[in-house]
């Protein structure tokens, strides 16, 4: 494997001076997620009541779509039927046939074909290639290896104990709005 490059311009985020630093922005992660959560939830509950009110139009529009694809599916079978009896392309003012060109081959027989008279059509898979191009050492491919942070899905732990209870119980649509008196995640006056 071949050593990183140093790409020019490019300098590695600032490592914060402390672990306090980190664990100050753990807790502004889960606050935010916090926070994100409850407004997906409110959300939720809104789409679900939203969903419930046209409930009957979507199931008018479910029946009439399914009657439209059948009468259309009829339409284009009797268009096909007027074309084979009497060759008209345009059997009525509203309809037409279009012939399309289908082609029919032995794969494998075409790719062994391809492989000595038409190279020129011939296209990398670039995610196959991707996939093995470290382990098989292609010359003229780099290995670089790019560290990415992650984060834990579960930040309720690093939570102040007054929030970890906000954390595990689910919102409500009485709870205060963000930034209200009463919500858990407000700036302290």
């Amino acid at each position: 494997m071949k050593k990183q490059k140093r790409i020019e311009g490019a300098e590695p985020a600032p490592t914060p001076n402390a672990p306090r630093d980190l664990d100050d922005l753990v807790r502004a992660v889960a606050s935010g997620r916090l926070r994100a959560n409850a407004i997906l939830e409110q959300i939720a509950a809104a789409r679900q009541l939203f969903d419930e009110s046209i409930r009957p139009l979507v199931e008018q529009k479910d029946a009439l779509v399914a009657e439209l694809v059948g009468d259309e599916e009829a339409l284009r079978s009797a268009t096909l039927a007027a074309y084979a009896e009497s060759g008209s392309k345009r059997p009525h003012p509203a309809t037409g046939v279009r012939v399309q060109t289908r082609l029919i081959y032995d794969r494998e027989a075409l790719t062994a074909y391809a492989r000595q008279h038409l190279t020129q059509v011939l296209v990398l898979d670039v995610k196959a290639f991707e996939r093995v191009a470290a382990t098989l050492h292609v010359p003229g491919v780099e290995v670089v290896e790019e560290p990415q942070a992650t984060i834990a899905q579960d930040l309720a732990r690093y939570l102040p104990p007054a929030l970890e209870s906000a954390w595990a119980a689910p919102a409500s649509p009485t709870e205060p709005e963000p930034g209200e008196e009463g919500d858990p995640l407000a700036p302290a006056a």
